[in-house]
């Protein structure tokens, strides 16, 4: 149905209507929900390119496919690729929304959701905390507030486990320079 209506808004719009190309983007969305990520690919990369044009760099839809696109590199363990297009939605969403709008706080999530991933625990703790203040303010009874809180205690579980493992390491190196 969507590949439908995206043909129609094309036919009717113009290949870089802003409705064509909330089309393409949503389109390019559910198919990586459904795994599709061959076919998400060309759709969303087409939706950021297409955006960046017509709307700006800066534009909330434009930061929206960069965002769909980032999520679909993160799906695909592209990680390195997800982290720069996270971060600069981030960057973006910061200046235009505010540091407490959904939005941004979705991104703060995602982008800690992969440091932690990666292991990467103390560049993803203030990410999660900024995601978490943000989402008391505005979204306080949001499912989201929840995640992040969830996604924050992992942070401090595996910086507690590696404490205790590096406190482990060096009783264990004390013992056998005693022994």
């Amino acid at each position: 149905m969507f590949r439908e209506v995206l043909d129609g808004r094309r036919r009717a719009l113009g290949e870089e209507s802003p409705d064509t190309l909330k089309t393409l983007d949503a389109l390019g969305g559910l198919y990586r929900v459904e795994g599709r990520y061959r076919d998400a690919e060309p759709l969303l990369t087409k939706a950021v390119e297409a955006r960046r044009r017509v709307l700006g760099e800066q534009s909330p839809d434009t930061l929206v496919s960069m965002n769909g696109l980032a999520l679909l590199s993160l799906d695909e363990g592209r990680n390195a690729q997800a982290e720069e297009l996270f971060r600069k939605v981030l960057e973006a969403r910061r200046r235009v929304l505010g540091p407490e709008h959904p939005d941004t706080t979705s991104v703060l999530d995602s982008l800690g959701r992969l440091l932690l991933a990666e292991r990467r625990y103390a560049e993803a703790e203030p990410l999660l905390r900024e995601a978490l203040a943000g989402q008391e303010k505005k979204n306080r009874g949001a499912w989201q507030r929840y995640d992040s809180q969830s996604m924050l205690g992992a942070d401090k579980l595996a910086l507690v486990s590696l404490a205790e493992a590096l406190s482990q390491a060096v009783a264990d190196a004390d013992c056998r320079v005693i022994l």
